[in-house]
């Protein structure tokens, strides 16, 4: 495929389809377009497709899986992280958060207002389930 990821998601997000599909009308006429448009939901759906591969992969070791998530109700305890350059970017002045996982994110959560301030990225989620204790 010679398109980009960045020029799928410009053909098929609603905020910027309408412009892209009409430069594409415009430059190359009506079957060229659903063309593109078609190659732009190939792109998208190998994009998902290694994505529930990541999950899946992530979350294969089932026992090790249910260990983690029982960590916390075992324990109790939870490790809390703080930044010393900079404050959490959800606004109320904290600098200290932790980490809470959903089943199947991780997320950096502010200790103070309790709001979501990050998604950890997939790639690194396996690992650091195998660290600490989950709230």
């Amino acid at each position: 495929m010679s398109m980009s990821i960045e020029e799928a998601i410009r053909i098929l997000d609603l905020e910027t389809s309408a412009d892209a599909i009409a430069e594409i009308e415009d430059y190359a006429g009506f079957n060229k377009t659903i063309g593109k448009i078609n190659e732009a939901c190939e792109i998208a759906c190998d994009v998902m497709r290694e994505h529930l591969r990541d999950v899946e992969t992530m979350f294969s070791d089932k026992e090790c899986y249910e260990d983690l998530r029982q960590m916390s109700h075992e324990n109790g305890k939870v490790w809390c992280y703080y930044s010393s350059d900079s404050l959490n970017p959800c606004g109320c002045g904290s600098n200290c958060y932790h980490y809470e996982f959903d089943g199947k994110k991780i997320y950096g959560v502010c200790n103070a207002c309790d709001t979501d301030i990050y998604e950890m990225k997939n790639e690194f989620v396996k690992e650091k389930l195998k660290q600490g204790i989950w709230k």
